[in-house]
């Protein structure tokens, strides 16, 4: 936080008082605040009671006191503008953003940080405006509106001159953190937390610091790691303790006891969580509400108490959609989804998963702030204009009356002064050379540390970009990323079957299509349970990467169900290769979560596409995947573990009159080339004989 400017001599009163309270007595510090003014009371003392008001309400902020700090703020902000240094009601319009986005009032929050920012430019003061930055970037994130505070972020890190200040680097990379956790990117929130704590730790007792221990305490429950997440929220308690931050002290008690809940410490756990609620609710503050209807609803999950659990998940996204808080709605639905995943209400949870996925999507939609942006730099251009013609005219004046007074000494000292100018000249000339190679290195080394920052950032973006088209689980592509690319591959297999096309002839220009489902799949999670479900699916993926092509599209297609397209290949080879990964389940064995090794099989139903060579366009992909779904179908009836597919048919317009069997009556389809692992063809179930 940037000091308060206060000329005047009884301000120095107060600076024992701020030292107090940094020290860890913050109860000591209030009590002689509030003395200093009463005695500060009258207009001999205006600015001097004008910044007793502000470190009251400062000190009423930290410590949750929101309605005692609007107070003071407000009295302070009032006799601030009766007095024409515009450079303290920068400072009371800071805190009031501050206070504003600890109550959820974002856009009073983003007013008074615009005020604070304009007037910060008009001072030129570079500090000022790189703290209001990252104060509206915190600002942005509570909103939810994670890509334009990374991107104002990026901008503080990168650009502004300031940049070396522990407090502006610390806060911006701890808000840079919390959004990349936020965003489900826990590495690259890590490191940026980990730097957060590192460069805060410089700072005298900052509250910054507590909240980057919290952050990183969160991370580590996220990945269950509760040994350490406990020790981050103990340093957290000792830095907000010695401010008597009650919000934060309560939300860390929580954390604390979620934690204890997770290691079986039931009773003691959700004591705590209840108070830091029943605290919440009488101090009326939401943000402290929406954390802990969070945490109880992971607490009630963990122990089985569904209801409950989503009675919490409703009122907390009540609350967040009142409130505008995009980021806590995704997260208040990802539970939401996890609850009911644990409730095997699977329908209802894939829902509340797709919603979350939609929302946490739009997050990183929205436009850059480039308005601000642009208006900062074009104020700053018009300065820095202003300046240069100032220094031209100080320089000018200084000249004249430098001439004068060598013109009135040089009769006297003047080989004095020729000595002196002389040894004046050659220390400047080694003294600003010794600066200059002093300030290439810090440049040179700012700037490697700033070109990995942006690296890092832009690694952040690709990271989320190919998020959004994978699989969490198991690493394969999902449907999304299968729209993008499967149009053109079709038109490609099409258009190598005309008579414009060579490459048929080469036998590699088909499209290998193959539906694959695991046997019994349900029976594993029934018997072992989600977490050995989902270690069974990790390992069957990678049966599937090592018997098929990285070129080919490997795609999860929803629970235990996989498709494959395999590009540019021949379908003659069909059965052979869908055949050798049927044996590679078949005598893979599998270890699961609780130690259990188990073997298992699966069922294909697969397609050559185009499936009719001199008709390629006769069919689409919606039929083609029909009928490769029917014969997965149909491998299914006929006993499983084993495998039906279609390589080649040529298309009718009109039904067949008697179909070789069922799938070709249903298809209009005559010449069939069916391919089974079965003893033959009349060993098959059809679906729909």
């Amino acid at each position: 936080m940037l000091p308060l400017t206060c000329s005047s001599s009884e301000c120095g009163q107060i600076d024992p008082v701020i030292s107090q309270f940094q020290s860890g007595k913050p109860l000591e510090a209030s009590t002689q605040l509030d003395g200093l003014i009463d005695a500060f009371t009258g207009d001999a003392h205006t600015e001097a009671l004008a910044a007793a008001y502000f470190y009251k309400g400062r000190f009423s902020r930290l410590q949750s006191a929101y309605d005692e700090s609007l107070i003071a703020f407000e009295r302070s902000l009032e006799l601030f503008s009766t007095l024409e240094n515009p450079a303290p009601k920068a400072s009371v319009y800071s805190e009031l953003a501050r206070l504003h986005r600890a109550r959820c009032e974002f856009s009073d929050a983003l007013e008074y940080a615009y005020l604070a920012l304009n007037t910060y430019q008009i001072l030129e003061d570079a500090s000022g405006q790189a703290e209001q930055k990252v104060i509206v970037s915190g600002i942005l994130i509570s909103q939810g509106r994670f890509e334009p505070a990374l991107a104002l972020l990026q901008h503080v890190l990168k650009e502004e001159p300031v940049s070396q200040e522990p407090a502006v680097v610390g806060r911006a990379l701890y808000y840079v953190g919390t959004a990349y956790m936020q965003l489900e990117q826990y590495q690259m929130a890590r490191q940026y937390l980990k730097d957060a704590v590192e460069t805060l730790k410089q700072l005298p007792n900052s509250f910054f610091l507590g909240e980057a221990y919290i952050s990183k305490g969160k991370l580590m429950l996220r990945q269950a790691n509760y040994a350490e997440a406990k020790g981050w929220f103990a340093n957290a308690l000792s830095v907000f303790a010695g401010m008597n931050a009650s919000a934060e002290m309560h939300l860390t008690h929580s954390l604390i006891g979620l934690a204890a809940v997770r290691e079986g410490n039931v009773s003691d756990g959700m004591k705590a969580i209840s108070q830091a609620m029943d605290f919440a609710l009488q101090r009326d503050i939401v943000p402290l509400q929406l954390e802990l209807h969070l945490v109880h609803a992971q607490a009630m999950r963990m122990t089985d108490a569904h209801e409950e659990a989503l009675m919490h998940i409703r009122q907390g996204q009540e609350l967040a959609q009142k409130y505008g808080q995009i980021g806590m709605q995704a997260e208040f639905l990802r539970e939401k989804a996890d609850l009911l995943f644990q409730m095997k209400n699977y329908r209802w949870a894939y829902q509340a998963q797709e919603k979350s996925q939609k929302l946490s999507t739009s997050l990183v939609d929205e436009l850059r702030i480039q308005p601000l942006l642009q208006q900062s730099a074009q104020l700053q251009v018009e300065r820095q204009a202003e300046s240069i013609d100032t220094l031209k005219r100080d320089k000018a004046i200084e000249l004249a009356r430098a001439e004068q007074r060598n013109l009135r000494n040089m009769l006297i000292l003047g080989s004095l002064v020729s000595l002196l100018m002389f040894l004046f000249l050659l220390y400047s000339r080694y003294n600003h050379r010794r600066q200059n190679l002093l300030l290439k290195r810090e440049v040179k080394a700012r700037t490697a540390e700033l070109e990995q920052k942006n690296k890092q950032l832009k690694d952040a973006y690709k990271t989320l970009e190919d998020a959004s088209l994978r699989d969490p689980l198991t690493g394969l592509y999902n449907r999304y990323y299968l729209k993008s690319r499967l149009p053109g591959e079709l038109k490609r297999a099409q258009f190598a079957y005309t008579a414009t096309h060579a490459e048929a002839d080469e036998g590699q220009s088909d499209l290998l299509c193959f539906l694959i489902d695991i046997d019994y799949f349900k029976a594993i999670n029934d018997e072992h349970g989600h977490l050995s479900g989902d270690r069974f699916l990790v390992q069957f993926t990678r049966i599937i990467s090592d018997v098929f092509r990285d070129t080919d599209l490997q795609i999860r297609w929803g629970g235990e169900e996989f498709l494959i397209i395999c590009r540019q290949s021949c379908r003659t080879k069909m059965a052979a290769l869908i055949e050798r990964f049927r044996q590679a389940v078949k005598s893979h064995i599998f270890e699961l979560e609780d130690g259990a090794r188990i073997s298992a099989t699966c069922s294909i139903g697969f397609c050559a596409f185009p499936l009719d060579i001199q008709q390629p366009f006769k069919m689409q992909w919606e039929q083609a995947f029909s009928i490769m779904d029917d014969c997965l179908y149909a491998a299914k009836l006929s006993g499983r573990d084993c495998w039906v597919g279609l390589l080649e048919a040529t298309i009718s317009d009109k039904p067949i009159s008697a179909p070789a069997n069922p799938l070709a009556g249903r298809y209009k389809l005559s010449s069939v080339n069916i391919a089974t692992s079965l003893n033959n063809t009349a060993s098959i179930t059809w679906p729909y004989e």
